[in-house]
């Protein structure tokens, strides 16, 4: 077999790769939280704990895990002080749907 005609570039190939799964997470909602939620909270009748972004987040996790695991990932995210609180996720998502 000879060389391939196609030579991809590996360096940019790994790059985009890694930001791709950096815009997964969503680190600037952590760095903003309590703003998020205080502009959410502002009309709603029911206070959120947490911002409408950081659930959006816990959905797309549901795809991959289920709703025990997400929970474990909460408490871990809460112990680590990433988390200002300790939610629920089983009380928090159904407000969303």
């Amino acid at each position: 077999m000879g060389k391939s005609k196609y030579k991809r570039d590996w360096s940019k190939y790994d790059e985009n790769v890694i930001t791709r799964y950096k815009l997964m997470f969503p680190f600037y909602v952590f760095e903003h939280w309590w703003d998020l939620l205080a502009e959410e909270n502002r009309n709603a009748r029911t206070k959120y704990k947490a911002p409408k972004e950081f659930n959006d987040f816990l959905a797309f996790l549901h795809i991959f895990l289920p709703y025990r695991a997400i929970e474990g990932v909460l408490r871990a995210l809460e112990q680590l002080k990433i988390i200002p609180t300790s939610l629920d996720y089983s009380r928090e998502c159904p407000k969303r749907k």
